[in-house]
């Protein structure tokens, strides 16, 4: 087995193992202080009366993980740009997109929910005209997350001493690209923020030494020039802002007051804290003036909105009172927090026509029913063909990302290969099943389990066509972390991370025959990061779901 060493820039004895309880209990003291008067938090569901609630700090690493400066920067300065551009391509291909995503229409409900909004949308437009005028701009915030990967070329023994080298030998492989809904970008930022907190506070700073072999020194000191800034919730902020002002400074109805961004959520959510402050962001605006910012639920918005008969959004905020003496706002961005789950597009409350009324409207999506439509995990899959990248982008561009990709065959393809899972239990650990619609996280199989869940299918069956499955990458070993959760406490172990990178697009739809011509990208900027770390026994990395924590890289050479 491929083995990378802790980097000798890093201390040997890190995080350090042998701290006093008085030193633990003073960092773990300030993180809870730290999580309480920043909004770390998750809402506990069912605890809220009228005057209360119940919450919980979010899990977060007591001391940063190390993490390869150079594919830190790589991944924020070329990566993310390159990989903006080709998304903002994607979803304004819709011939490619389909020929990719439809067959999923069979098996997969909310699939076919959005291909259905999408065939309603282009049915209005051309039945009834004006009322459905098409926006050409569209916004998204995407995020690219990655994990290091040992190369496979790699030949590092665990005997051999420290390489002093050992980031050289890693790489930044793709987990996934999510386009639609992006979480943790505030939970992020505020816990970066934490831990260069307790850089600069010296809570990092240890120096003792013993002449006694049996007893591990400590000799650590973290500089917060080695924990990167970030600043997520102003650049989600940022790209909403830019979408409010480019469509316009008044409203185009004369019924409306004034201009608004509309952040469409899930109702009961635990994870406002994750939403709020890019509402307050965007009502504080640091560049100008107040950008107005409502939520509202996804079942609530055929009863809070109208369009007009030029395809404006008009919204009746529910504070205000009854709908029919109020002045509306019309909305310039919709911001999609919510949608994502097939149960969302039920008849029982309407969700195809809540969908398609968002859709149809003025307002600038971010992103569209076809921006939504690029996360499906088929497409991630395809995008690794031969020559798949060079229909949106230059060779050099498509070269550059095609290096993050990590093997991913749809289910009847790898079946019908001699290299089948069923057959092979192990070449099964090497790889992970995956649901081939929406990313999520949860749905996954992983190694071992996947011969027997295998066998749960009819070989015949349509259901294969549900799955797709992916390689898994080879995160370098013995690099050990200090978590910290509600249910499990704190514990020390070998830990494997994700570092996922935040972008921001705005772009026009052109009409053009040549794919990489039809779309405009008017603004393409990395916006944040977010870093979460997890044991390495766990398979899932979702925090909110208790598996991981929240990080901060620790930059090493």
């Amino acid at each position: 087995m491929n083995i990378v060493h802790q980097p000798q820039t890093t201390p040997s004895n890190y995080p350090p193992e042998n701290l006093s309880p008085d030193q633990l209990h003073s960092i773990l003291t300030q993180i809870k202080d730290y999580q309480t008067n920043h909004g770390s938090l998750l809402k506990v569901i069912g605890s809220e009366t009228p005057h209360s609630v119940h919450l919980q700090p979010v899990s977060t690493s007591v001391f940063p993980t190390v993490f390869s400066r150079r594919l830190f920067n790589e991944a924020v300065d070329d990566l993310q740009l390159i990989y903006n551009e080709l998304y903002c391509k994607l979803a304004e291909d819709v011939e490619w997109l389909y020929a990719v995503t439809g067959p999923l229409r069979r098996t997969e409900p909310l699939v076919d929910a959005l291909w259905h909004v999408y065939e309603e949308i282009q049915r209005r437009r051309q039945d009834y005209g004006s009322q459905y005028i098409e926006q050409k701009i569209h916004a998204g915030v995407f995020r690219s997350d990655y994990m290091l990967h040992v190369r496979s070329d790699t030949t590092i023994d665990s005997d051999d001493e420290e390489d002093e080298n050992w980031t050289q030998n890693l790489c930044l492989k793709q987990v996934e690209f999510n386009s639609y809904s992006c979480a943790g970008g505030c939970h992020a930022d505020k816990v970066a923020g934490m831990h260069r907190f307790l850089a600069r506070r010296g809570l990092y700073d240890f120096a003792s030494s013993s002449e006694d072999p049996e007893e591990q020194s400590i000799n650590i000191r973290i500089l917060p020039s080695s924990l990167p800034r970030n600043n997520t919730i102003n650049g989600i902020a940022s790209v909403l802002a830019s979408a409010h002002k480019t469509y316009g400074s008044k409203p185009f109805s004369s019924k409306a007051s004034h201009i608004a961004v509309l952040m469409v959520v899930q109702p009961n959510n635990f994870n406002i804290a994750d939403e709020r402050p890019i509402e307050y962001a965007l009502w504080n605006w640091i560049d100008g003036e107040p950008i107005p910012t409502y939520r509202i639920e996804w079942q609530q918005i055929l009863h809070h909105t109208q369009l007009t008969p030029t395809g404006e959004l008009l919204f009746f905020p529910p504070e205000n009172g009854d709908s029919t003496i109020t002045q509306p706002v019309e909305i310039s961005v919709i911001y999609h927090r919510a949608g994502y789950e097939p149960h969302e597009y039920s008849e029982d409350i309407n969700g195809k026509e809540i969908r398609t009324r968002l859709e149809v409207s003025r307002a600038i999506k971010c992103p569209s029913i076809l921006g939504h439509i690029t996360t499906i995990k088929s497409v991630q899959q395809a995008l690794t063909g031969p020559g798949a990248l060079e229909r949106w982008l230059t060779k050099e561009k498509a070269g550059r990302i095609r290096g993050t990709f990590v093997e991913i065959c749809s289910l009847g393809d790898f079946m019908s290969s001699a290299k089948n899972p069923i057959k092979d239990e192990e070449l099964a650990e090497n790889y992970i099943l995956k649901p081939a619609s929406l990313e999520g996280g949860g749905n996954n199989i992983y190694g071992a389990d996947i011969p027997a869940f295998l066998k749960t299918m009819s070989p015949e069956g349509s259901e294969k066509s549900a799955y797709i499955l992916m390689e898994r990458i080879r995160s370098p070993l013995n690099v050990y972390g200090m978590l910290m959760s509600s249910s499990r406490g704190v514990t020390a172990d070998e830990v494997v991370s994700e570092f996922g990178v935040f972008g921001g697009c705005l772009w026009e739809r052109k009409e053009s025959s040549s794919e990489q011509d039809k779309c405009q990208v008017i603004m393409n900027r990395v916006i944040g990061w977010s870093f979460k770390t997890k044991e390495v026994t766990v398979d899932e990395m979702s925090v909110v779901k208790g598996y991981g924590c929240f990080d901060t890289p620790y930059l090493v050479d």
